[in-house]
């Protein structure tokens, strides 16, 4: 023994015959090796004490009879109970898992995974949070129940501000409240997956600003609004396919300076507006497959971007064009420049002043990704001239 019971086991056997410490031992339902309890690794007193948890009232009932018999030397009663129950007392790892056991919510499970506190209470149909789930909970899985609605400022309410992750998959939920997650400043893992949502309000994510990782897959988007992620700066993984997205507001992923994963694969996106994407040096995963994409002028930024980044950011299934027939099923990435091309706009500008045997002054104004060569026609004959001057000479005016 180390730390608090530092020499313990020593002076146990030094006073007493090795019999009292074998009846102990035997007590015990699995080996244990008692250790100092580790003021910052929580999995190192899960380990201490273990054994005292796995069998605490057998170890009572073996100090008691010690206690009880008149034959024991005093040690037992005043040096080994008291040290041990200092032990007990001290460890907050064995107070936490021994009374999660009473404490624990109906219904839920309580236990120690990976060296954090879980709470598991999925598929039990509840439509609130479950009430009794301790402060210190780090991990809280509400998977599979019937939520629908997450209130204002609840798991603050319950008092669990020390959440790090959290996961609430496939539970109905079809609305958001602005101050939902008040209170979560240490969550780092948020799973909002296949449930219900249509909108994300303004500032929903804004307590949360150590956020790594956000699982919106699956959900009833359809329109990501500006900035409903700028404060998730420390933000590096974001799932947001399978959500029937159309549209992408500019700045929408404005503020997600670390972020490396990006999901929009599975949605309805037929293109994105240039500078919308955070196409950032940070950036090492980037889905876009499965969406209707439109390949046209409009996807150049992207196109560009595919064609560059092929090497740090290869992409898992290559993102393919639905639109025009002609390029249906093509990789955008393998396209020319040339064959993103956009219909030509074309706008006659100014006033039209006709004079019989006159002259007639036309001015247009086109645009045309990629740059075309505008043809003029009169009574469905083309004219023959230099298309970059801005007269026709010797053309006789017909009444149409």
């Amino acid at each position: 023994m180390s730390g608090h019971c530092a020499g313990l086991q020593a002076l146990i056997k030094e006073k007493n015959p090795l019999a009292e410490w074998e009846i102990l031992m035997s007590a015990l339902k699995s080996k244990c090796t008692v250790k100092n309890l580790s003021q910052t690794r929580w999995s190192a007193r899960h380990d201490a004490c273990k054994s005292l948890s796995e069998s605490l009232p057998e170890i009572l009932d073996v100090l008691k009879r010690f206690s009880d018999d008149k034959d024991e030397k005093p040690l037992w009663d005043t040096l080994y109970f008291a040290v041990l129950l200092y032990t007990i007392k001290n460890s907050y790892l064995f107070n936490w898992q021994y009374s999660s056991k009473l404490r624990c919510p109906s219904l839920c499970l309580c236990k120690w995974k990976s060296g954090k506190k879980w709470v598991q209470c999925r598929d039990h149909n509840f439509q609130d949070l479950p009430e009794g789930v301790q402060e210190e909970t780090q991990v809280l899985d509400l998977s599979d129940n019937q939520f629908l609605n997450l209130p204002n400022n609840r798991f603050y309410e319950l008092r669990l501000m020390n959440l790090q992750r959290l996961y609430l998959k496939n539970s109905k939920i079809q609305r958001l409240s602005a101050k939902t997650f008040t209170g979560l400043q240490g969550l780092v893992e948020l799973d909002l997956s296949e449930n219900q949502l249509e909108k994300i309000p303004p500032k929903v994510f804004s307590p949360l600003d150590n956020l790594m990782r956000l699982n919106l897959a699956g959900n009833l988007l359809k329109i990501l609004p500006k900035n409903v992620f700028s404060n998730l700066g420390q933000l590096i993984f974001l799932d947001i396919s399978r959500c029937h997205i159309s549209q992408i507001e500019t700045r929408t992923f404005t503020g997600l300076r670390a972020l490396e994963w990006l999901r929009l694969n599975d949605n309805m996106l037929e293109n994105i507006p240039e500078s919308v994407l955070p196409l950032t040096a940070s950036l090492h995963g980037l889905s876009l497959h499965g969406n209707p994409w439109k390949c046209n002028c409009h996807l150049l930024t992207l196109h560009r971007w595919l064609d560059t980044s092929q090497d740090q950011v290869p992409q898992e299934v290559d993102p393919r064009c639905n639109e025009p027939a002609r390029l249906r099923n093509m990789p955008v990435r393998t396209l020319k420049n040339h064959e993103l091309a956009c219909i030509p706009f074309v706008q006659l500008t100014g006033g039209l002043d006709i004079v019989k045997e006159g002259n007639v002054t036309l001015q247009c104004k086109v645009v045309a990704v990629p740059p075309g060569q505008p043809q003029w026609f009169l009574n469905g004959k083309r004219l023959e001239f230099d298309y970059r001057s801005s007269s026709i000479k010797n053309v006789k005016c017909f009444d149409i």
